[in-house]
């Protein structure tokens, strides 16, 4: 994995904002949530992410989402050998017109490195842990090339 080098002060500044954010957020809550494991990593995440089956606005069942509805992200940056491999992957497999797969370069969009601190962050990854190339599937951070292949991979013998 390559490990960011670019603004890594602007991605801490980011990474304290976010936490804030989520720290306020999460004090408005009445009860806290369990967790969760996050993929094989052993990091993990508030069940608050889990689908309720419920529309909280209205209290009427939520509509249910198919698997193909969800969106998978993959940060990556240019330059970056294991960022390829799973680039070539995609492009090889032909996944991309069989799954809904959004591709964010962390180093040319100030967006797109605040949409991966946010990921880093829900998936509860150390900052100084951060690396790409890291795929976003429901909540969910896969964290090097191999394991995002292999997650693919089993998602495609799904289709």
């Amino acid at each position: 994995m390559k490990k960011l080098t670019e603004s890594k002060t602007t991605l801490v500044v980011m990474f304290f904002i976010f936490l804030l954010a989520v720290a306020s957020f999460q004090s408005t809550r009445e009860v806290e949530q369990p967790q969760r494991p996050v993929a094989e990593t052993g990091f993990n995440q508030p069940a608050a992410t889990l689908p309720t089956g419920r529309d909280p606005t209205t209290d009427n069942p939520a509509p249910q989402q198919s698997a193909l509805d969800e969106t998978l992200i993959v940060y990556y940056e240019v330059g970056c050998p294991f960022c390829e491999e799973v680039k070539a992957f995609l492009s090889d497999t032909g996944i991309r017109e069989k799954l809904p797969i959004m591709e964010k370069d962390i180093s040319t969009s100030d967006e797109n490195m605040t949409d991966f601190v946010y990921a880093i962050v829900m998936c509860r990854i150390d900052i100084e842990e951060a690396a790409v190339p890291l795929l976003y599937a429901n909540g969910i951070c896969y964290r090097d090339a191999q394991e995002i292949i292999d997650y693919l991979s089993r998602r495609l013998e799904t289709l």
